[in-house]
This record gives structure tokens, sequence and C-alpha cells, in this order.
């Protein structure tokens, strides 16, 4: 079960031009932004390249955001 931050972030990373790095510093502890983005990974939500913090949403993660979403509006 995600926490409520954790649905946040997710929903402000899928809704966002900027990379997640520019959303941390104003929404989070960058320990606990940094967990939830290797969770991510994990679950096959998230990519990233080089840094962590540089990365995308997965097809797979975007899915999930918008899953999150509709339940957040009923």
């Amino acid at each position: 079960m995600a926490k409520s931050d954790e649905k946040e972030f997710l929903l402000l990373v899928y809704h966002s031009s900027e990379a997640p790095r520019e959303l941390i510093n104003s929404t989070m502890h960058h320990k606990r932004a940094w967990y939830l983005l290797e969770k991510w990974c994990g679950k096959g939500w998230y990519e990233y390249g080089v840094v962590l913090d540089r990365g995308w949403l997965t097809c797979e993660g975007k899915r999930k955001a918008r899953e999150w979403e509709d339940n957040d509006e009923r």
C-alpha cells in the first residue's frame, strides 16, 4: 500500500515536464524521494540512465499514475 506522499510524488512526476531532481527539493526530503524512485525502478515504473533523479516514468509508471489519479477523483 502506498502512502499519500508517494502517490502525490508519482502524480507530480507524471504531470511535470521537469526531471524529478527539480521536483524533489520543493516536495520532500531527498532521501525519501530517492527511496521511492528506487522502489519504482524495482516495480518497472521508472527508468534512468546515469543518475537516479534524472529518470523518467515508464509506460507502466504512467499507467499507475493515471490509476491513482482516477481513484482519487472518485
